[in-house]
């Protein structure tokens, strides 16, 4: 029970790792959209929020987009950096994403909403940039990592073991 709850414990670290880089593929993907609906249908930043959010099956993508649609058609009040960096902590990061993801989603908040569109489309290709960026450096990690914490698991597992006897 002990050497099968520590390889566990190893596979469930590595699901952990690749489900973090499957939500941040997810994320990338979305403010690709989220930038052509910006750029080609030129839709409002809420508008766009409603259609990502219908558009996407993950919960985390779809609820965190509806609420700052719905937030930014409230009265106003609302800073849109404040909402951005609340609904990346209550939606997206879900103890999977780590702080620097978090922070490099973070800075879309910064994003000015009802003025120059070039600002916007910059802002939100770097951050994409920047996200492709941590994509390709978590896939050559992964395979290894995976292993890593596979194999971790069970030499833990055993030691202990060997321990108890």
């Amino acid at each position: 029970m002990i050497i099968l709850g520590s390889f566990l414990w190893g596979c469930i670290r590595a699901q952990r790792l690749l489900e973090r880089l499957k939500r941040l593929k997810v994320i990338n993907q979305s403010l690709l959209v989220f930038e052509t609906q910006i750029d080609y249908a030129l839709m409002s930043i809420p508008e766009c929020f409603e259609k990502i959010g219908h558009t996407y099956n993950e919960h985390y993508i779809k609820n965190f987009y509806i609420y700052l649609a719905d937030k930014l058609r409230m009265d106003g009040t609302h800073s849109f950096e404040n909402e951005w960096k609340k609904a990346v902590n209550e939606y997206m990061k879900e103890e999977i994403l780590t702080e620097q993801d978090c922070e490099v989603i973070e800075r879309i908040g910064q994003m000015p909403l009802y003025l120059n569109k070039n600002i916007q489309l910059a802002m939100v290709r770097e951050v994409h940039r920047q996200l492709e960026n941590r994509i390709a450096g978590i896939e050559k990690e992964c395979g290894i990592r995976c292993k890593v914490y596979r194999i971790v698991g069970l030499a833990a597992g055993t030691l202990v073991m060997l321990l108890l006897i």
